[in-house]
């Protein structure tokens, strides 16, 4: 698949980018919902994280490389472990929870 979008490898396999990239953000917002009920980030923050999670998303789909040659699944893990974390380490998905 060198050279191809992630769009055409998951079109060519008879998926629907759009739908894989929506069930991707359904789960981060399983995630941020947690987070949110925990106290640990406002509704605000939550709601700008899962924008930007799913702007990130559909940009990946239109790369020849999404992963910058970290190999696959580079923002995968560190998403989910978001949660674990409390939420710290948001790093470019969206600002990071105030202290308070």
């Amino acid at each position: 698949a060198e050279g191809k979008t992630l769009r055409q490898v998951i079109v060519a396999h008879e998926g629907d980018p759009e739908a894989i990239v929506n069930a991707f953000v359904a789960a981060r917002k399983a995630v941020l919902d947690k987070l949110v009920a925990e106290g640990k980030l406002t509704q605000e923050q939550a709601e700008q994280m899962l924008a930007n999670i799913k702007a990130e998303a559909l940009r990946h789909l239109d790369e020849a490389n999404p992963t910058n040659g970290r190999g696959a699944g580079g923002c995968g893990s560190g998403a989910r472990r978001m949660g674990m974390r409390g939420g710290r380490g948001a790093g470019r998905w969206g600002a990071q929870p105030e202290a308070s």
